[in-house]
């Protein structure tokens, strides 16, 4: 060095390794107290416990500081110093861990156990080194450098140092640095997880059910992990160290790369839930009895607190207080992916499949589930499937959308009180009736499949079989194997059901019960009755009629008003008349 005269070349090199070392446990203080700038008594102090040497007084005043600030407060004059750059420091930070990481492998290689390690844990002990994840980069790319052999025991010796950190007899042989007033548990918390995220950053992408190879359960170890992570982290560094990485399917987590689509977020399914099974017992449906309650799960995250939780949950409330039971029943593809029924609802709801493969998947997923929901969740699950069929039937393929029929009619069991379910099996009749004439279905299994909601239908009251028969009259096919036939009885029935239905729905069934009067051809019926179910209706009920509903209607009609008014529904549609040409002109 020139302040001491010339040195010999190797004595030149350790000792600007030296001064190296020291800027470097300087500038890891200042980011450790989340400063750009450290006084000189605490540098003195830092370098003395972690290098276990006086500070060089060298360091200071050279061009490595922007500036000498000082200032006398009691008499005693204090100085503070800082980087020119910032990334000079965040720089030299990364080389001294890396460095450090680089000394305990030889020692772990040369003997085979994991290292004490007492001045890596001082280094990582502090803060979460994505607190500045320029840090995190720095080390990636000093030890990229490295080959892949040295890479993989380097990650070896790293799980082999976090397996070591939660042991109490491990923190008494730490060094007594301390920057900041901290607790024990929070040291050990940020250790761990500054030992996860530099494995991480060695490996690229990282295998819990290896690195977390002594617990039984990984996934339950990940998870208590990182509760005492969230726990022991600011908001700040907490959001920060969640951001960094990204937990991906199959607990493997990875450095989230920046602009790159998030996987554990925008790939369907892909984050991985502690409470799903991570073995399913077979493939198909299954449910686990013995696992958390979806109310118990609600109360469990509003006593922790966690407003991000919360939020979620919050999302979900509605659909777990109707249906708990989807929580923790699954369906699992026999590839080790298992999916909840709640998960495939939502799914469903939120049109997240883009194809019809994919789309035919999530249905076939939820049906082979039914016979394992709990038997108080059945008939909702089934009338929510069936909604959300109706809009979707028309994208699947003719024989999924059969097989989902089939799979939601075979599931019906035995109810004392069977017209509570009448809108469900009204909405899948549509959904047979919608599906009829299709080229790819078997016309043999909507038969039976509409004889068997006709069946269900006749079951379900008055009110209800009245719908049901409006319903039934769209399309010859339904008629045909779920109608109640064309008896004079049937449409008296019907007749005295509409005193019992709600006046919002009495004009959409009035008008489609004179049209099933006309389709049955019961012009002795219309004759005694069209008039006086008409005059029910007000103007904007008649507004309801088709022209071909009046040509049947105007001979049943002898008030003077309504014939008017059928004929205006006729000029609506057709123009007057006698601009109308005849054959004749």
């Amino acid at each position: 060095m020139k302040h001491a005269g010339p040195l010999p070349e190797a004595a030149e090199a350790g000792a600007v390794e030296d001064e190296l070392r020291r800027l470097a446990v300087i500038a890891t203080g200042m980011f450790h107290r989340g400063s750009q700038s450290i006084t000189a008594q605490e540098a003195e102090r830092d370098v003395a416990l972690l290098l276990e040497a006086e500070p060089s007084p060298l360091v200071f005043g050279r061009f490595f500081f922007v500036h000498e600030s000082q200032a006398v407060v009691a008499e005693a004059e204090l100085r503070s110093y800082e980087f020119l750059h910032a990334t000079f420091g965040e720089h030299l930070a990364a080389r001294l861990i890396s460095r450090e990481l680089a000394a305990l492998l030889s020692a772990h290689s040369a003997d085979g156990r994991p290292p004490v390690g007492r001045r890596l844990r001082a280094l990582l002990s502090v803060v979460p080194l994505t607190d500045r994840a320029e840090v995190v980069r720095n080390v990636r790319e000093l030890i990229a450098a490295d080959g892949g052999d040295v890479r993989r025991s380097l990650v070896e010796l790293l799980r082999a140092l976090f397996a070591q950190a939660g042991q109490d007899g491990s923190r008494g042989r730490d060094l007594a640095y301390r920057p900041i007033g901290q607790s024990a548990v929070e040291r050990d918390a940020i250790y761990g997880a500054n030992l996860l995220l530099l494995a991480v950053a060695v490996a690229g992408e990282l295998d819990l059910t290896t690195f977390l190879c002594g617990h039984r359960e990984p996934a339950d170890a990940w998870s208590r992990h990182a509760h005492l992570w969230r726990s022991q982290f600011g908001d700040a560094s907490w959001t920060s160290f969640s951001r960094f990485l990204s937990l991906r399917r199959g607990l493997r987590v990875a450095v989230r790369e920046e602009g790159a689509d998030d996987p554990d977020v925008a790939g369907y399914g892909d984050v991985p839930a502690r409470s799903a099974p991570v073995r399913a017992p077979r493939q198909g449906g299954f449910h686990v009895p013995d696992a958390v309650s979806a109310t118990e799960l609600m109360r469990r995250v509003a006593f922790v607190g966690d407003s991000d939780a919360t939020d979620l949950l919050h999302l979900v409330v509605p659909l777990l207080d109707r249906l708990p039971g989807t929580l923790r029943t699954y369906h699992s593809d026999g590839a080790g992916e298992s999916r909840s029924a709640a998960h495939l609802l939502v799914s469903l709801l939120s049109r997240s499949h883009g194809t019809a493969t994919e789309l035919a998947g999530a249905y076939a997923g939820l049906v082979v589930m039914l016979p394992d929901l709990p038997e108080e969740d059945l008939p909702r699950m089934r009338e929510a499937v069936a909604r959300q069929l109706v809009h979707d039937a028309a994208r699947l393929p003719g024989p999924a959308a059969v097989e989902v029929l089939r799979a939601l009619t075979l599931s019906a069991v035995p109810d004392p009180a069977p017209g509570r379910h009448a809108a469900t099996w009204r909405l899948l009749l549509g959904c047979v009736q919608e599906q009829a004439g299709r080229p790819d279905v078997a016309q043999a299994e909507l038969d039976t499949i509409a004889s068997r909601l006709g069946a269900f239908l006749r079951t379900a009251g008055e009110q209800s079989d009245l719908a049901t028969a409006v319903a039934q009259a769209d399309t010859t096919h339904v008629w045909q194997h779920a109608g109640p036939g064309r008896a004079r009885g049937v449409l008296d029935r019907h007749r005295a059901a509409l005193a019992g239905v709600p006046a919002a729905e009495r004009p959409r069934l009035t008008v489609g019960l004179l049209r099933l009067a006309r389709e049955l051809g019961r012009d002795d019926w219309l004759a005694e009755h069209a008039e006086a179910l008409l005059l029910t209706l007000d103007l904007a009920a008649l507004g309801r009629l088709r022209p071909t509903d009046a040509d049947v209607l105007l001979p049943f009609v002898r008030e003077t008003a309504l014939r008017r008014l059928l004929d205006r529904i006729r000029t609506v549609w057709r123009g007057d008349p006698a601009a109308i040409p005849t054959a004749d002109t």
